[in-house]
């Protein structure tokens, strides 16, 4: 009964993580891949849906989560001190904060049909792909902690952590690098439009031969 309980635990916390990162990766994509473009009506479809798949895994995750963490103070106790555990457990903690805020600052207040992304206030813009990337590189976290066994007592949980950070801060300078040279092509092409249209505006009328 406790092996069929255990099995049970494990494919749900593997197809949370499965779930989760699925969704925030394909969403992250899907955000970068609009950022210069005006967002329909199925776009928010779209990004609504993947959202509720996201939610639906990180909620899998807590319960199945808090099944091991019984199990484990029951039958086997001394897992509680692998700082493995301890290090996931905070990751997750960060993806439902991270993901909480999200909610509240951009799900209903940002993301309108026919809006477009980088035209959005600077600080707004950074936030958003500051909170994408943080969602994305922290459920690979949680992911990688999760399957890789060899990880179990090889590393204090300080020095997970400081491996976790590191990378997500490689993540965000990648992506926030990557939001500017967005933001400063569209920028560049909207001047140059600009431009032609002044130039027309103002070009010498048209010579028109005389007849005799």
């Amino acid at each position: 009964m406790i092996d069929l309980l255990h099995t049970i635990l494990k494919f749900t916390h593997i197809g949370s993580l499965a779930l989760g990162i699925g969704g925030a990766i394909i969403s992250d994509l899907f955000v970068l891949g609009l950022l210069n473009k005006a967002i329909t009506r199925s776009d928010l479809r779209l990004l609504e849906n993947l959202e509720k798949i996201v939610f639906l895994g990180l909620m899998m995750l807590w319960i199945s989560g808090v099944g091991f963490f019984v199990e484990y103070q029951l039958f086997s106790p001394e897992n509680l001190s692998n700082p493995k555990i301890m290090a996931k457990l905070t990751i997750v903690m960060i993806v439902t904060l991270n993901g909480l805020l999200f909610h509240m600052f951009f799900h209903n207040r940002v993301f309108r049909e026919g809006m477009v992304i980088v035209e959005l206030p600077v600080v707004t813009y950074y936030s958003l792909i500051l909170f994408g990337t943080l969602s994305c590189f922290s459920w690979i976290g949680a992911m990688t902690l999760g399957a890789v066994s060899q990880l179990n007592y090889a590393f204090p949980y300080l020095h997970i952590m400081a491996g976790y950070l590191a990378i997500v801060a490689i993540g965000m300078v990648c992506g926030c690098t990557f939001a500017t040279f967005k933001r400063w092509h569209a920028s560049r092409k909207a001047g140059l439009a600009t431009g032609d249209v002044t130039e027309q505006r103002f070009q010498a009328p048209p010579q028109f031969a005389v007849k005799r």
